[in-house]
C-alpha cells in the first residue's frame, strides 16, 4: 500500500513531508508516481522550487481540491490573488509561483498566474508605467 505522505526537499534544502493527494495536482510528481508503480520512500527533489515558494504551492493544492478542474479563470485568479495577498506578496511571488507551475506542471495555477500577470500589464496605459511597476530598465537611457 502506498504511503499516504511524500518527502520534497526544496532547492533551499529543506524537506517538506506533504500528502500524497496533494502534490497530485503537480503533473511532473503525479506522472514519477506512476512510473514508480504509485510508491516511494525516496526524498523527490524540487531543484527549481524554493521552500516559500512550496509552501504557497501547497496552499494552492489545497485550496484547489474543492473545486473541478473546468473551474473559471477568475474564479482560480481570485483565489491566487488572495493567496498572495496573505502572503504578503508582491509581483516576484507572482512570478515565482509561475515559473514554479511550469516546472511541476501545474496547468490551473499556470494558467491562473499567467491571466493575472496578463491583467496586470493591460491595466497600464504606457510602457513607462510597466517599466516602473517592474523595475524594467529603461534601455534607452
Amino acid at each position: 500500500m502506498p504511503s499516504v505522505f511524500l518527502q520534497l526537499e526544496t532547492n533551499d534544502g529543506k524537506l517538506h513531508i506533504v500528502e500524497r493527494a496533494l502534490v497530485k495536482q503537480m503533473g511532473i510528481i503525479r506522472e514519477m508516481l506512476k512510473l514508480e508503480c504509485g510508491d516511494t520512500t525516496e526524498v523527490i527533489p524540487l531543484p527549481r522550487v524554493d521552500s516559500e515558494t512550496l509552501k504557497l504551492l501547497l496552499k494552492w493544492c489545497e485550496s484547489m481540491k474543492s473545486w473541478t478542474d473546468d473551474a473559471e479563470v477568475s474564479v482560480r485568479i481570485n483565489i491566487l490573488k488572495r493567496l498572495i495577498q496573505r502572503s504578503g506578496g508582491d509581483d516576484e511571488v507572482l512570478f515565482q509561483l509561475i515559473t514554479a507551475a511550469n516546472y511541476l506542471q501545474m496547468d490551473s495555477l499556470l494558467d491562473a498566474g499567467t491571466q493575472l500577470l496578463a491583467n496586470i500589464i493591460q491595466s497600464y496605459d504606457s510602457a513607462e508605467e510597466l517599466r516602473l511597476r517592474f523595475s524594467i530598465a529603461n534601455e534607452e537611457e
